[in-house]
């Protein structure tokens, strides 16, 4: 699934995980989300540039006021 990005926060998206058989979905609406990624970005513990999305929660999507964010403002898909 695509990930959605945080209203002013781009340092932080969600992805939603879904169950199905098909290999695409045109209506993501048709596709209940099973469980929700919450990623950060985490630029200060890169191993790989451009790898510093790190997990933060797997269930519910958090809300980017309660994700310890360490680059705040910084949008990842500009860099």
């Amino acid at each position: 699934m695509s990930p959605l990005y945080g209203f002013d926060a781009p340092d932080v998206a969600y992805v939603r995980l879904v169950e199905t058989d098909e290999h695409s979905v045109t209506n993501t609406a048709d596709v209940p989300a099973t469980a929700h990624v919450t990623l950060v970005w985490r630029p200060e513990i890169a191993i790989v540039p451009g790898s510093s999305w790190r997990i933060h929660h797997i269930g519910e999507p958090v809300p980017f006021t309660e994700v310890p964010r360490t680059a705040i403002g910084t949008d990842p898909r500009t860099s």
